[in-house]
């Protein structure tokens, strides 16, 4: 009921269809004339399915895996928009058609030729397209590809930007001999086979030449079965991992052409777009992506950097992307522009607020049953947290003080009543309060409240304007969840065939290995064990009016799971509500692994974790660079482009807080293990420079693409080390310090900030500004112009940046201070930041 539609979907039979805004019509689709596919950008609607819910589903046996990612069946050809691909000339590439269609044996994609482009090498290899990419190409291409599945065929594009390989050479020398060494980090799964390294000179020095995308990448050398940091870097991670980290630069420029949305009318849109030096633009991609999930070509016109794209007929609902590239091979970021409503709300409006419920807040004692176990510590226990008090801060105002429209709840299931010991050491006794023991997938924890008291939140929150989102665990049950006696096969063994226990062996076995001997994984390839799962999904939504899903262990699930659970939802909930549903992931891997499981046929987004392991060195610790920073921001805006909704963060119930790091207080120079010093030394929040180094983190994530995510706690500083001690007790009101109190001011007026200002979510960005302790970047959207300055260094900074074209001549406030400053006629900017602040400057 909140948002635009989203998706789209063809038959290709005479079938009778409901579409937003119109009437029921006939549609006779035969042959389909208009398919988009991979990666031109392709959004698709969830409300046109005429298959059966489950149909393709068998008996309760393990099904081949291409079979599986058919178990919900879209007729005809289903598709959507995804980013442009940014890939490597010389090599081949491969493109996961699930994410995007559902492909059968008989799918054929060719090539076209057309004037200014070429045709690589493609081939559909079961549910992937690869591609080969010619040595000698480089640049921005919309490739014109023919579709053909099922009798239908047509025509879409698949825009490409074609880059230089760049490779890193590794290197180790070991003061003792070594059998075998290998590089393993976030750019290969952390595999500790995919990158060897090699002696091959007999010179003393292991050696691995690997190539890497561009932005920031976490690794480490795996010797002999040992994982070691990189002797050769001094740049480690803060957490607990203390992996070495290294930043590949975008390309051999630093060049990045403007993109800037200046004004529009019914039939075209006028963009300011160039080059930094001045030159002809090299390349230009214009593309319609329209409601149906079709694209086509715009066609443009420029008069000196004034770039004119037709949008006359592109219809309700679609959107015009656009990129840029200069001579020198630079990139602009992508530019998407909503084409209809832009009052409509999208998660690219979103802040979100994730509660975990047990520690919120107590509303109602009466319903308080911790285990009483004698062996279990204070931090493992049920604290008695519920939905009665999340309800009376809904109500009394807490999250729109924020900003906040949408709340990601901690898991509601049912939950044991005992302590259970973990079977890692030191074996600690820890209760279910945070949800993700689940011991019936139909029953709200009794310590929670009940079903009409969480109806009664969803329904508070709805009436404030607040979207729900309900945390959902896939991939493991409790042992005394009923799966457990009942369907046994419904799991995957503990036993490995060579009598190991499958216990947390994260990368030997992904989809299969335990949580821990109480936590038996589930089956997915067991199609019946599906269907009951998928069924699930849709009664909560259906009981509870709930808006979307925070995905647990995302990539220990197997891929064909997320897709039926995209088209299965898309048939049985979105259609009937006329909006897409939010489905967003946690997975802890590089951003090309993050996407594998995001597509129009699968999740929305991820939370960015990449972008995250950049965010903590460059604020809390201080240690890390805003150039570093800055190549991350970069990277995650090529990889997850415009069409995907990430999840940007400064801390969860997995990390550490971010005040803890701001501290000091971590990592510990004697304790190795994050986890170990919330029982020892819990941090305390001492500094009044880390609320700085905090309101430097809030203010980065909260004026970049992406929907923020607040952290409970997070919006006052609250501190913690490792899990559980980052789980501590919210507090409220008087229970703040006066530092607390500012710092929950400053995040409310960023959420109103944010709200208030489409370019901060929509917008172009820009860096203007790059130095030791600085960072400025301009984010424009037609009228709404903003300049966000960072000055992490301890001494008052005066800044002259020349930020023409993207901020006009003119006054400009900032608006998380008093200070004015001027944008003069040469569209250069100049004002004084003050010590470790932040500042946001609105065009007056």
């Amino acid at each position: 009921m909140f948002s635009r539609p989203a998706t789209a979907f063809f038959d290709i039979i005479p079938i009778i269809m409901t579409v937003p805004g119109k009437k029921n019509c006939a549609i006779l689709a035969t042959p389909l004339t208009i398919i988009a596919v991979m990666f031109p950008a392709i959004l698709i609607c969830p409300f046109l399915v005429s298959a059966p819910l489950w149909a393709g589903a068998q008996a309760d046996a393990a099904a081949d895996e291409d079979g599986l990612y058919r178990l919900i069946p879209d007729k005809g050809v289903y598709l959507g928009w995804m980013p442009a691909a940014y890939v490597t000339a010389g090599e081949k590439f491969s493109v996961d058609l699930s994410r995007f269609m559902d492909a059968d044996p008989g799918t054929k994609i060719t090539p076209l030729d057309e004037p200014g482009s070429f045709a690589p090498g493609m081939s559909v290899n079961g549910r992937f397209l690869e591609i080969s990419v010619p040595e000698e190409r480089s640049g921005l291409f919309d490739l014109p590809v023919s579709v053909q599945k099922g009798g239908a065929a047509g025509k879409t594009y698949l825009t490409l930007v074609i880059n230089r390989i760049t490779r890193r050479q590794f290197a180790y020398k070991p003061r003792k001999p070594v059998k075998k060494a290998a590089v393993a980090g976030s750019f290969n799964g952390w595999s500790g086979t995919a990158a060897p390294m090699n002696d091959d000179d007999n010179d003393g020095v292991w050696e691995a030449s690997v190539p890497l995308d561009p932005g920031n990448h976490t690794y480490k050398f795996v010797v002999d079965g040992e994982w070691i940091p990189d002797p050769g870097n001094p740049d480690i991670s803060a957490d607990q991992y203390r992996n070495s980290l290294l930043t590949i630069e975008a390309g051999t420029t630093r060049t990045r052409p403007y993109l800037i949305p200046e004004r529009r009318d019914r039939n075209g849109i006028v963009l300011r777009a160039g080059a930094e030096n001045g030159e002809p633009l090299h390349k230009i991609s214009a593309l319609i992506q329209k409601a149906d999930g079709s694209n086509r070509k715009a066609g443009f016109t420029m008069e000196k950097d004034l770039l004119r794209v037709d949008i006359a007929g592109a219809g309700a609902g679609s959107y015009l992307r656009v990129i840029v590239m200069d001579r020198e091979g630079g990139v602009s970021a992508p530019l998407r522009i909503p084409l209809g409503d832009p009052a409509v709300f999208s998660w690219n409006d979103a802040v979100i607020y994730f509660a975990l419920l047990d520690r919120f807040k107590n509303g109602d004692p009466g319903n308080d049953a911790p285990t009483k176990d004698p062996d279990i510590l204070y931090p493992n226990e049920y604290h008695g947290g519920d939905l009665a008090g999340l309800l009376t801060k809904i109500e009394d105002g807490y999250f729109t003080s924020l900003g906040v429209n949408a709340l990601w709840l901690s898991p509601v299931y049912q939950n044991p009543d005992k302590a259970f010991r973990e079977y890692a050491e030191p074996r600690r006794y820890f209760s279910g309060y945070h949800g993700y023991w689940p011991t019936d997938f139909k029953k709200i924890d009794r310590r929670l409240g009940d079903m009409a008291l969480l109806k009664k939140v969803v329904a508070a929150a709805h009436g404030r304007g607040i979207r729900v989102l309900f945390d959902m665990v896939f991939n493991h049950t409790h042992a005394d969840h009923p799966y457990w006696r009942e369907h046994p096969d419904w799991y995957a063994p503990l036993r490995l065939p060579d009598g190991r226990e499958n216990l947390r062996l994260w990368n030997e076995y992904p989809f299969t290995t335990w949580f821990d001997r109480f936590l038996p994984t589930l089956d997915l390839d067991r199609q019946a064990l599906v269907m009951e799962l998928l069924e699930n999904a849709k009664w909560w939504l259906e009981e509870t009016g709930a808006d979307g899903f925070r995905l647990d262990a995302v990539k220990h699930i197997r891929h064909h799971f997320w897709c039926s659970l995209r088209k299965y939802l898309r048939a049985a909930v979105e259609r009937k509500r006329k909006e897409r549903l939010y489905l967003v992931g946690e997975t802890f891997l590089d951003r090309k692994g993050i996407m594998e499981f995001v597509g129009p046929d699968k999740l929305d987004g991820q939370f960015d974790f990449p972008l995250y392991d950049a965010v903590i060195p460059a604020f809390a610790s201080g240690a890390g660079s805003f150039r570093d920073l800055d190549a991350a921001l970069e990277a995650g805006e090529r990889a997850y482009g415009k069409e995907t909704v990430p999840l940007t963060l400064i801390g969860n119930q997995d990390k550490a807080r971010f005040m803890a790091y701001a501290d000091g207080d971590l990592p510990d120079a004697k304790i190795a293990d994050d986890r170990e010093v919330g029982y020892v030394k819990p941090p305390k929040a001492d500094s009044g420079e880390s609320y700085a180094r905090l309101r430097h983190a809030l203010t980065f994530i909260f004026t970049i693409d992406g929907a923020p995510l607040i952290y409970y706690g997070d919006e006052y500083g609250m501190t913690g080390a490792g899990d559980p001690d980052n789980r501590r007790d919210m507090r409220f009101g008087d229970e703040l310090s006066g530092p607390e109190k500012e710092m929950l001011a400053f995040t409310g007026g960023l959420g109103r900030i944010r709200g208030a200002h489409p370019a901060l979510r929509l917008g172009s960005r820009r860096t203007v500004l790059l130095e030791s302790g600085l960072y400025a970047y301009a984010r424009a959207w037609f009228d709404d112009r903003m300049l966000v300055i960072f000055n992490k260094s301890p001494l008052a900074r005066k800044v002259s940046i020349r930020v023409s074209p993207d901020l006009p001549a003119g006054r400009y406030r900032n608006l998380l201070g008093e200070q004015e400053a001027e944008v003069d006629a040469d569209g250069f900017f100049e004002t004084t930041v003050l010590p470790m602040t932040s500042v946001i400057f609105s065009k007056v």
